[in-house]
């Protein structure tokens, strides 16, 4: 009915839990800690709010294509990509014009008529709240 277990072997496997979980918080303290890099803030993500029927991968890498993906970092004011130097303004307004430009895939029909771009210099998460308007939408 009962399972035996040794003593020792319940010390053993309570210290393999207490290191895994010990090295689990270390690892999560030190990448929490760490805010800024020597080149800058990294873009950390992007978050994109209020889509329906667009995807959100495909808006993502509209966006990723204006400069803010994995490896650019905000200095100061200004958006620093592999590529080139922008100033944050003229990438929030080129990554607004490119969520606009975002489509079905496989159509041409671009439904998203605002779209607003807000990017927090601290973390680095860039956030797209987009609204999509059909009555609008001019299919061929």
């Amino acid at each position: 009915m009962f399972i035996k277990v040794r003593r020792d072997t319940l010390i053993i496997l309570f210290l393999a839990f207490l290191l895994i979980l010990s090295g689990r918080l270390m690892t999560y303290m030190a990448y929490a800690s760490t805010t800024e890099t020597d080149q800058g803030i990294p873009i950390s993500g992007v978050i994109i709010k209020g889509n329906d029927i667009v995807p959100t991968d495909s808006i993502r890498n509209n966006i990723a294509s204006v400069g803010f993906r994995t490896g650019s970092y905000i200095q100061g004011d200004t958006l620093i990509t592999s590529k080139r130097k922008v100033p944050i303004s003229e990438a929030l307004e080129n990554a607004r014009q490119a969520a606009l430009l975002s489509t079905i895939p496989g159509t041409n029909v671009t439904p998203i008529k605002v779209a607003d771009v807000k990017l927090d210099k601290e973390t680095g998460i860039l956030t797209v709240t987009v609204i999509e308007d059909f009555s609008m939408v001019k299919v061929k």
